[in-house]
């Protein structure tokens, strides 16, 4: 029997351990719980939804905070990893700050960017956009979709190793996770 779990590679990365931890909003997953994923080699993933709720003003002002609470978590968590594993973000499209996130995010340095609640056809371009004007790195993008169609409508248009990934059903049923097999790659 095998026990080796299948690698993980996006695009130009292999991913050590093969885990995505999952991104829980409302502070369950900020920087200690991404950090200690990425520092055994996975993917540690910050929530952003309601990130910023203990920072000062947050009554006031959510959306500041938000980003605010965005980037410490993301530096704090890479400083917790030590150089290893990724530290990504979720994001849901559903958010009111959608796109100040993923760009929050990219000015922050996250190593992916993963996207559900909503069908986050934009992320590639506010992404990319994003990082291409500000001279970042453009993330890993790694969308939550129920269709095959988005994957192979919106795959073609990354520019090389931008890392989108569609992991799951291309029979137009609800989308499943296919052990060891992404369906799609760019």
């Amino acid at each position: 029997m095998n026990n080796q779990l299948p690698q993980l590679i996006l695009g130009d990365v292999i991913v050590p351990v093969p885990v995505i931890q999952g991104g829980m909003g409302v502070g369950v997953s900020r920087s200690r719980l991404a950090g200690a994923v990425a520092k055994e080699g996975g993917i540690g993933v910050i929530s952003t939804a309601q990130i910023g709720y203990d920072e000062e003003n947050f009554e006031k002002n959510p959306a500041e905070c938000n980003c605010r609470a965005i980037i410490k978590h993301i530096a704090q968590a890479k400083e917790i990893a030590g150089g290893n594993g990724l530290v990504g973000v979720n994001i849901m499209v559903a958010l009111k700050h959608y796109r100040q996130h993923i760009e929050t995010a990219v000015e922050a340095g996250a190593d992916v960017i993963i996207c559900g609640a909503g069908l986050p056809a934009d992320l590639p371009g506010i992404a990319q956009n994003y990082a291409r004007e500000h001279g970042k790195k453009i993330p890993k993008l790694m969308p939550i979709v129920s269709s095959g169609n988005y994957f192979k409508n919106v795959g073609p248009s990354l520019p090389y190793g931008a890392g989108l990934y569609y992991c799951g059903r291309t029979d137009g049923r609800r989308t499943s996770w296919i052990p060891g097999k992404c369906i799609g790659k760019y």
